[in-house]
């Protein structure tokens, strides 16, 4: 299966068309960025699927590219906007393995690569200056079902990449670890553990970063009420 969608294009945290102005006093305005002509955005995918015996392989590829205008001049500490190109990649595969009709074991993996270049403006000072991120991220997983009921799993997180103009940032990763129950079609009980290694907290005596471990427990339960889609793969 191949996809292509042009869209309007307006996301507050990448893509976007809007004019940006800065009123820099009640009389007087800065005119940031001009309005991108929409739409402004445009997306493109392509997936497959076949199977191997027991074992099913999914992988698939995307593609986004558009205009970006992220304004946050009203915010009180930091104002800043951003205008330019930003382009998304992306791709991912799955392997499951069936042992039987509710016994399984499923791979899941992902992986997204942004890339934004433009100009970032500064309310502050009402300066401007080039701006260019390279971010990469990836997620892994294995998810055994046991029977009907049970399932447990293993994920790890990635941020490989976060650079901005050619400086390397802090990234970090995660490992989680859950076990689900499921009584019925429409309950769910899910008990998960994160540890999560991407929080850094600035050291102001050496004006460097440190990194800091966030551990977690999450205790989740859904019920679903009413008609319900199609048994899930």
């Amino acid at each position: 299966m191949v996809g292509l969608e042009v869209l309007q294009g307006e996301n507050e945290q990448m893509f976007g068309n809007g004019e940006i102005q800065h009123d820099i006093n009640e009389t007087t305005t800065d005119d940031v960025a001009e309005a991108a002509n929409a739409p402004s955005l445009t997306v493109a995918y392509a997936k497959t699927s076949f199977d191997i015996g027991n074992t099913s392989l999914l992988a698939g590829v995307s593609y986004a590219k558009g205009d970006s205008r992220i304004d946050h001049l009203d915010d009180g500490e930091n104002p800043h906007a951003f205008y330019g190109e930003s382009t998304l990649y992306g791709a991912d595969l799955t392997f499951k393995h069936y042992y039987s009709s509710y016994r399984s074991l499923s791979w899941e993996n992902e992986l997204i690569y942004r890339d934004m270049d433009g100009i970032q403006y500064s309310g502050v000072t009402s300066g401007s200056a080039d701006m260019n991120k390279k971010q990469a991220g990836y997620y892994t997983q294995l998810i055994y079902a046991h029977n009907q009921n049970w399932r447990t799993g293993l994920r790890y997180d990635d941020i490989y990449k976060n650079n901005v103009n050619g400086n390397e940032i802090n990234a970090g990763d995660r490992y989680s670890v859950m076990a689900e129950y499921n009584p019925s079609e429409f309950s769910r009980i899910r008990l998960q553990y994160n540890v999560n290694k991407a929080l850094f907290e600035h050291d102001d005596a050496t004006d460097s970063y440190i990194q800091k471990d966030l551990k977690s427990v999450i205790v989740q339960f859904n019920y679903a009420i009413g008609a319900h889609g199609a048994h899930a793969f």
